[in-house]
């Protein structure tokens, strides 16, 4: 999910909603819909339209037989066994739909494989880029409480 968009402004964008249509599809002014999908203000048990939003992309999605809802559901809840046609569908994607993302989703889940790896990349370009690395790198290392391993690899195809 991109930074400073919400589980329902990636839903919009994967089901390609505008803002406007949505609004008028749960009877809500278009800026609460923008502050929903910023996530400037957060969807909660209580609101009166959360029903109507699940099943709005449930239905969107039933074209599909459900592949985008499913996919995420099972990237999400990779221990629970979803059936279409089951009620789950419906509580799992709105339980989905509240929970705050985490800082790193994927990256978060345990793989539990022993002979599986996780690792995560940042690619800096241009000479900018080589200065941020630097700064970000040394910020890393004063922030962690652990002592961590680290290799810096540095590629100028002019040198």
């Amino acid at each position: 999910m991109q930074k400073n968009k919400s589980k329902l402004g990636y839903l919009m964008d994967l089901f390609r909603v505008k803002g406007i249509d949505m609004a008028n599809y749960l009877h809500v002014d278009d800026s609460l819909i923008s502050k929903w999908r910023t996530g400037k203000r957060r969807l909660t048990p209580d609101n009166q339209v959360l029903d109507a939003i699940v099943n709005f992309f449930i239905a969107l999605d039933s074209s599909v037989e459900y592949q985008n809802i499913l996919s995420i559901l099972r990237t999400a809840y990779p221990s629970v066994n979803i059936d279409v046609s089951d009620e789950k569908l419906k509580i799992l994607f709105k339980k989905w739909l509240l929970e705050e993302e985490k800082k790193n989703y994927f990256l978060s889940k345990r793989i539990n494989n022993r002979n599986v790896n996780i690792t995560q990349n940042v690619l800096y370009k241009g000479e900018d880029g080589r200065q941020k690395a630097a700064l970000d790198i040394v910020d890393l290392m004063l922030e962690s409480p652990y002592q961590e391993e680290l290799m810096i690899m540095d590629y100028d195809r002019f040198s």
